[in-house]
């Protein structure tokens, strides 16, 4: 288990985080830019030595235990936490190999080639060796990056947005591989992005951080079933608020709708085509509610038969609820089937 504790008031900005991480999985660190997520990053790499109220314990062992600037604190070269930033460089003068097994155990070069030949093949860069950075492209060289990372064995991969410079299909494939050393060598991984897909797709439990708070902390399914606030329900995609047949409020999701009326499902809406273009290999639709109502995006297929000026009805498939104060409520049985909880 990694567990970890930073208080810090630095001049307007203020980190108050408590985070608990299993150990051997993945926690992204999710919020809006400057939440404080690379600072929690930092801190845990031992990067911020005057950093005054911290601790942070690994499976046991205490790497920093500090109070009002005193107490334990590791350096960050005996931690064995590797961090990998955004652009991270590789030494120009060494080849791609020296790089990766830069800092690495003292083993002789066939035993450290022999230990990471998986991973080396897993990242394409076995072919790229005895290149030097220069030669290499900006792909190549991230690769090598986490590589070098992972060379270290590392109890704690602590990951800076490192795949966001990267196009859409490298970005996969690096996941795709970050994903799988992960799993067979039970390393515990921390994320920090800002794109909500790549923390769904990659993470076991997702940390929602908005001005140096922790807000939520769940599994990725469970924050998109109940986010416990309207701005938590904003960073996960849910765009809209708007009521239903009985005047309660419900979050919309572009995503988390069918066409149709199914109210056994959730609340039915009414609305006109205003418009429909590609997203995403799926196509988006434009409506504008009823009398004149928002305008909102619906996700459907392709294959829907949807045109412009058509009037359409869809049903918001389990929306989370909330109250006129933007948190959330739970009802005793689904608002859609009749509750009479009208103080939403």
């Amino acid at each position: 288990m990694l567990e970890f504790h930073c208080k810090w008031n630095r001049g307007t900005f203020h980190l108050n985080v408590e985070l608990s991480v299993p150990t051997g999985s993945i926690c992204a660190l999710f919020g809006p830019s400057a939440a404080g997520k690379t600072t929690i990053l930092k801190a845990m790499a031992g990067f911020l030595p005057d950093c005054p109220d911290a601790s942070l314990q690994v499976d046991g062992e205490w790497l920093m235990k500090r109070t009002a600037g005193r107490g334990l604190f590791v350096p960050a070269w005996k931690r064995r936490l590797m961090y990998v930033e955004q652009g991270a460089q590789l030494f120009p003068h060494l080849t791609v190999a020296q790089n990766i097994f830069y800092g690495t155990p003292d083993l002789d070069n066939s035993h450290k080639v022999s230990w990471m030949d998986p991973w080396l093949e897993e990242f394409g860069l076995r072919p790229y060796l005895h290149r030097l950075p220069r030669e290499l492209s900006g792909g190549l060289v991230q690769r090598a990056v986490i590589a070098r990372a992972i060379a270290n064995r590392p109890r704690v991969l602590l990951l800076d947005e490192p795949f966001s410079a990267l196009d859409e299909e490298l970005r996969r494939v690096l996941q795709d591989a970050v994903l799988h050393v992960q799993r067979e060598l039970c390393c515990t991984v921390l994320l920090v992005t800002h794109q909500l897909t790549e923390a769904q797709r990659m993470a076991d439990t997702i940390c929602m951080i908005v001005d140096g708070e922790t807000v939520q902390i769940g599994k990725p399914e469970e924050l998109m079933n109940e986010p416990r606030t309207f701005q938590n329900a904003q960073l996960l995609g849910y765009t809209h608020l708007l009521r239903d047949s009985a005047g309660r409020r419900f979050a919309f999701h572009p995503s988390r709708v069918i066409f149709g009326e199914h109210p056994h499902l959730g609340p039915v809406q009414e609305g006109m085509v205003l418009g429909q273009f590609p997203h995403q290999g799926e196509r988006r639709v434009r409506v504008q509610l009823a009398d004149g109502g928002e305008i909102v995006e619906l996700s459907t297929s392709i294959a829907e038969d949807i045109q412009v000026g058509q009037s359409v009805r869809f049903t918001a498939v389990r929306p989370p609820y909330f109250r006129p104060d933007g948190l959330s409520v739970s009802l005793d049985h689904e608002p859609w089937k009749g509750s009479r909880e009208a103080s939403v």
